[in-house]
């Protein structure tokens, strides 16, 4: 049974969780998960790539701040 099938990630438990030297990490959209460089699904399925498994898995905390910091400043903009 192939990682996919299994609903695993190909990814170590033990490497998703810091950051590594040199590698990067991927966030599948179709499966939901993350994955390793060199290891991963085709390119229009992945986000990043990300230093750690962490960040790579918290994409979307990190959009959605960001999404909130640029709409408080709109909102801040009086315009010219």
């Amino acid at each position: 049974m192939t990682a996919a099938a299994a609903g695993d990630s190909p990814v170590d438990a033990t490497k998703g969780d810091h950051v590594n030297d040199g590698e990067q990490f991927y966030w599948c959209q179709r499966h939901e998960r993350v994955e390793e460089a060199g290891h991963t699904c085709p390119e229009r399925d992945l986000l990043g790539p990300y230093p750690s498994g962490d960040e790579a898995r918290n994409w979307k905390q990190r959009r959605d701040e960001r999404e909130d910091r640029w709409k408080a400043q709109d909102d801040a903009w009086e315009g010219e």
